[in-house]
């Protein structure tokens, strides 16, 4: 399996981003537990647990992306050749 391949829960990117969701998600449903119910804070931590998802989701999103650009490049690399590469100019 190359290291594109490999599933999420093996990623320490996501393992750690996965951990941040949590730790967040568990202090949003402890304030909502502990604190007095009133509607601002209910909407303000609707709105955190709102802009939570939407960060996860575009998070995963971009890491789906790039590990096809990732693999589509080196795909591409292959079947030209080390020959064919361009050159850096700093060599």
């Amino acid at each position: 399996m190359s290291a594109i391949d490999k599933t999420p829960l093996k990623s320490k990117k996501f393992i750690a981003f996965f951990f941040s969701v949590l730790v967040i998600a568990g202090v949003i449903v402890a304030t909502l537990l502990t604190q007095p119910f009133n509607w601002a804070m209910a909407a303000f931590m609707a709105v955190l647990a709102l802009g939570l998802t939407a960060i996860s989701i575009g998070y995963v999103i971009s890491q789906s992306a790039l590990d096809k650009f990732v693999q589509g490049a080196s795909q591409i690399a292959g079947r030209l050749g080390n020959d064919q590469l361009p050159k850096d100019d700093l060599e």
